[in-house]
C-alpha cells in the first residue's frame, strides 16, 4: 500500500524471476531425463498495511505483565532473559512475525506458567480469543480478524504443544509482531527491520512428471499433500495416519 514507483528498480522483480528461470534451467540440464521436478512455496504474499504488535496488546489489556516497559524494539527472547516479564502475573503471550501464535500460560506446560488447565485455561483461552477478534485498525478502522483455536488449526499426538490460538490479524492484511517496545501496538517493521508484505494462505505447486502420471491444473491441494507425493514419486509406502495425500492418487 505504500509502494512508490522508482523508475530504476520497477523492472527489479521481473528481472529477479528471469534469473532464477535462467538458474532453473541450467539445473534442470544436469539432471537425468527421468527426474521429477517440483516448485512450490510453503505460502503466498499478501499487502500488509501495518504489523499488529501483538505482545503490546496483550500488555496494555494485563494479560502480559511487565516489570517495565522496554525502552527500544526487542523480542521475547531479549524481554525474558532481561527480566522484563513477569511469568508469574502473565496469562497469555504471542509468538511469531507474520501470523500471531498465542499461549495461554498454563501450568505445567510452560516453565513459569499460572493457568490450571481445564476449565481456568478454556475460559482464558476464551477471554484471550474475544480480546484479539475485537482488535481494531490505528484509526479505529474494524479488522476482519480470524481466530483458530488450537484444535480447529491442528491435530496428532503433540497437540498440546500447539499455539493455543492462531491469529489472522485483518486476514492476513495486517501482520503479527511479537517484539515490543515500540511505544504503539502498531508498527511498520519487526524488531530486526521493516518488512513490505506478509504472508498469504495460497502458495504455489509445480511438478513436472517425466512419467506423466499427472497432468493439467490440479485443485483443492494443500501444504500437507507435499510429503506424501514426494514418498509416492519416490515409490517408497505412504505411512498410514500422514497427514495429506499424494497428487499421484485418484482418490480424494
Amino acid at each position: 500500500p505504500r509502494y512508490q514507483e522508482d523508475p530504476e528498480l520497477k523492472e527489479g522483480l521481473l528481472e529477479l524471476h528471469r534469473q532464477i528461470d535462467a538458474e532453473l534451467a541450467e539445473t534442470l540440464e544436469l539432471l537425468p531425463p527421468d527426474t521429477a521436478v517440483i516448485v512450490l512455496s510453503d505460502h503466498g504474499a499478501k499487502r500488509m498495511y501495518y504489523r499488529v504488535n501483538a505482545n503490546e496488546l496483550l500488555a496494555e489489556e494485563g494479560f502480559l505483565k511487565l516489570r517495565e516497559k522496554p525502552k527500544r524494539p526487542i523480542g521475547l527472547k531479549e524481554a525474558n532473559e532481561k527480566g522484563i516479564i513477569d511469568w508469574g502475573k502473565t496469562i497469555a503471550f504471542s509468538l511469531g512475525a507474520y501470523i500471531a501464535q498465542v499461549f495461554i500460560n498454563v501450568e505445567g506446560r510452560e516453565p513459569k506458567g499460572v493457568v490450571k488447565p481445564g476449565e481456568e485455561y478454556l475460559a482464558a483461552r476464551e477471554q484471550v480469543a474475544d480480546f484479539l477478534a475485537s482488535v481494531r485498525g490505528p484509526d479505529g478502522e474494524k479488522l476482519d480478524n480470524r481466530i483458530f483455536m488450537r484444535e480447529e488449526a491442528y491435530r496428532g499426538e503433540k497437540l498440546d504443544l500447539m499455539p493455543d490460538l492462531t491469529v489472522y490479524f485483518d486476514n492476513l492484511h495486517y501482520g503479527s509482531n511479537e517484539a515490543m517496545g515500540f511505544g504503539s501496538p502498531y508498527s511498520l517493521e519487526t524488531a530486526k527491520g521493516p518488512d513490505d508484505s506478509n504472508h498469504g494462505e495460497f502458495g504455489m505447486f509445480i511438478l513436472s512428471d517425466p512419467e506423466g502420471r499427472v497432468k493439467g491444473r490440479a485443485k483443492g491441494l494443500r501444504i500437507e499433500d507435499l510429503c506424501p507425493t514426494v514418498l509416492d514419486l519416490l515409490g517408497l509406502p505412504i505411512p498410514a495416519g500422514l497427514d495429506g495425500r499424494s497428487v499421484l492418487s485418484k482418490e480424494g
